[in-house]
């Protein structure tokens, strides 16, 4: 799987109803997971009742364990994966979503993975369409917009330019002029809000925070998104918004820079 699927899989398979019974009660905790399999975006790797491990079409893997021995098992799992006799101290894993303390705890504990603030999930589980004031126009964003985009925010190397391309990212225009954007990320959560400073305090960010949740919504998909436990601006939008939010904090995991276990 090298693609980020966007249509409903309506047809899973026996594992993939095992694991959405194991994450459904769970809520908003593991809500990406949950979208991943029903957007025909997972690679089971590992389910059970303990824990769920799986692999996102676009590279990140995502794990959530009900305690760390439960989790310690289904990253053996990847080990197995591996090319034989590989000794690989990140599992063949760029980037992984641990869910729950317990998932954070099995990561670090068998890889050298590091992590950083944690995030709060945040989704929309109501169907009813928010309102729009129709404040400007909303445009998807082409290639021609990437010098503005990369000028006001900045996820790595090529993330805006992939995000760009994949017709995921969308900009509000005043008169014309781009005030401000919004996007997915290759996981899908929604995010890269961004309103430019002499625009703000005109309810754009609102106006595109609706924009994104209405097209979900209209895909049949659950919107969702990962909040910065430190961002307290994006907080309270998020909670104005009405949204469920996880009980537990989900942590992304990645190599370190420079080699160290410094952040871990």
């Amino acid at each position: 799987m090298n693609e980020n699927n966007m249509i409903l899989n309506q047809d899973l398979d026996s594992m993939e109803k095992k694991a959405i019974a194991v994450l459904d009660p769970l809520g908003a905790l593991t809500i990406d997971m949950q979208e991943a399999i029903r957007r025909g975006n997972a690679e089971l790797i590992y389910v059970d009742d303990g824990a769920v491990f799986l692999r996102h079409s676009c590279g990140v893997f995502m794990l959530w364990c009900a305690d760390v021995p439960s989790g310690e098992r289904a990253l053996e799992e990847q080990r197995k994966r591996l090319a034989q006799g590989a000794e690989d101290e990140y599992l063949g894993m760029f980037l992984c979503v641990a869910h729950g303390e317990a998932a954070k705890q099995a990561v670090l504990g068998k890889t050298k993975l590091v992590t950083e603030t944690p995030c709060i999930q945040f989704c929309r589980l109501s169907k009813e369409k928010l309102p729009m004031k129709n404040i400007g126009r909303i445009r998807q964003l082409d290639m021609g917009d990437l010098e503005v985009v990369n000028a006001h925010y900045d996820m790595g190397e090529g993330h805006n330019e992939r995000a760009i391309s994949a017709g995921l990212v969308y900009g509000l225009e005043i008169e014309g002029k781009l005030a401000g954007f919004i996007g997915m990320h290759p996981e899908g959560s929604v995010g890269m809000l961004e309103v430019f400073p002499e625009y703000r305090r005109m309810g754009l960010g609102t106006e595109l925070e609706s924009y994104m949740h209405n097209m979900h919504i209209d895909n049949g998909w659950i919107p969702y998104g990962h909040v910065y436990t430190d961002n307290a601006a994006s907080l309270t939008m998020q909670a104005k918004f009405g949204l469920e939010r996880s009980d537990d904090f989900i942590w992304w995991t990645f190599p370190p820079e420079d080699g160290s276990e410094a952040d871990k």
